[in-house]
């Protein structure tokens, strides 16, 4: 995708990365917001308020796999959405976050593989459900 500029009047975010691209928007109330593309390769996130609609002008010039929904995996990282509540404005909002999870049990599942066919061996069996101490 490497017009997104002309096509869809995405600018690039030349401080922060070549592979995102921004676009100011107004959503259906007024209020104004930023619209992104992230893209590499021939993969694509996009982050909208209304993505079908960012999804349709991509499909226009390129094609798309079919189903695109929201994503649960991005280049590696997950992804999830919550839902938050705002005290300030009594709502909710949703949020979305991203984990290096699933990266790290392949990373540690390959190491043990090469330490098991060096018949090697971790100094102890520690484990955590987090990295911070409680």
């Amino acid at each position: 995708m490497p017009d997104i500029k002309h096509t869809l009047g995405y600018d690039p975010c030349v401080s922060s990365d070549d592979n995102v691209y921004l676009k100011a928007m107004k959503d259906k109330d007024g209020n104004d917001y930023y619209s992104y593309l992230v893209v590499y390769v021939d993969d694509v996130l996009g982050i909208h308020k209304d993505p079908d609609k960012v999804l349709q002008l991509i499909n226009r010039d390129y094609t798309l796999k079919e189903p695109s929904s929201a994503p649960d995996m991005y280049l590696e990282a997950d992804f999830a959405q919550y839902e938050l509540f705002d005290k300030e404005t009594n709502s909710v909002i949703n949020a979305w976050s991203m984990s290096a999870d699933s990266h790290i049990k392949k990373a540690l599942a390959i190491v043990k593989a090469r330490m098991d066919r060096k018949n090697m061996r971790f100094k102890s069996k520690r484990t955590a459900e987090s990295p911070f101490s409680s």
